[in-house]
């Protein structure tokens, strides 16, 4: 799964669409999997890393006052 996604996160368009269809649907779905992973990862990060400046330090700011 891992070198399907690699290849087609790699490789240009004509390069896929020149690919057996054998070949090129599980490339493609391997690449889309793989995306959807990280866009995923990188939106629980950005949300902890809010929470963490904004979130919390406005409740500690109110709980000092």
């Amino acid at each position: 799964m891992t070198g399907l996604a690699r290849y087609g996160l790699t490789s240009k368009a004509p390069t896929l669409k020149r690919l057996e269809v054998t070949r090129q649907t599980p490339t493609l779905l391997a690449t889309v999997r793989h995306l959807e992973t990280a866009t995923v990862d990188d939106a629980l990060n950005l949300l902890h890393a809010l929470m963490a400046t904004k979130l919390l330090a406005k409740a500690e700011r109110m709980n000092s006052a």
